[in-house]
């Protein structure tokens, strides 16, 4: 419960990652094949700190998981400081190999964000197993057959210091006690928490 946080949608959980979360100086990378939506998020934080937006091409053509996954990290150079990618690409089908993909970032120092929206309850996710990846987002709202207006981020404990809120609220800072409970008492799962006016009975 400490690593997830909640969202109308996984474009939601992606605006709070892909511009809020900390990156050196340089690029950011999507494939060919990605959701434009979400393109646009990496396209506005380019625009806004002045960083190239790059697009890797998805090979036609491939024998196994590891050569796709290959294929992937060979375009990716020093100057890409994060890869957003989707777990199953929604125009083709096409599922991602992630964890061979994010031991090949790892050793370049890229940082791996995840648009899972086909991918909760399209495949099993046991998203604490992933190493190396930086987040994880979902819509409960398609394959996990939950109500519209229901999405997720997830992000390992061990990178939650490197992603702050893109936006202010009651539980931004100090915790007022009413929200002190949630997500175990932990503080990334608190200040993520969507504190304004907003029904929860759909995620219920």
């Amino acid at each position: 419960a400490q690593d997830i946080f909640l969202r109308h949608n996984v474009t939601g959980s992606l605006n709070d990652f892909l511009l809020g979360v900390k990156l050196d100086a340089g690029d950011i990378a999507v494939t060919d094949l990605e959701y434009h939506a979400i393109v646009n998020i990496c396209r506005l934080r380019c625009e806004r700190e002045n960083r190239q937006l790059r697009t890797i091409k998805i090979p036609e053509n491939f024998n196994s998981p590891e050569e796709l996954a290959e294929k992937i990290s060979e375009q990716i150079d020093d100057k890409v400081r994060m890869l957003m990618i989707s777990h199953v690409m929604t125009g083709t089908g096409l599922k991602i190999p992630l964890q061979v993909l994010a031991d090949k970032l790892a050793k370049k120092n890229v940082v791996l964000a995840v648009d899972g929206a086909q991918g909760a309850g399209n495949h099993k996710l046991h998203l604490n197993d992933f190493k190396n990846l930086h987040f994880y987002g979902g819509n409960f709202h398609k394959w996990f057959m939950a109500p519209k207006g229901t999405g997720f981020g997830w992000v390992p404990e061990w990178f939650h210091d490197q992603v702050q809120p893109i936006q202010g609220g009651w539980t931004t800072f100090e915790q007022p006690a009413v929200f002190q409970p949630f997500g175990d008492n932990h503080r990334f799962a608190q200040k993520m928490l969507m504190s304004s006016c907003v029904s929860f009975p759909t995620f219920y």
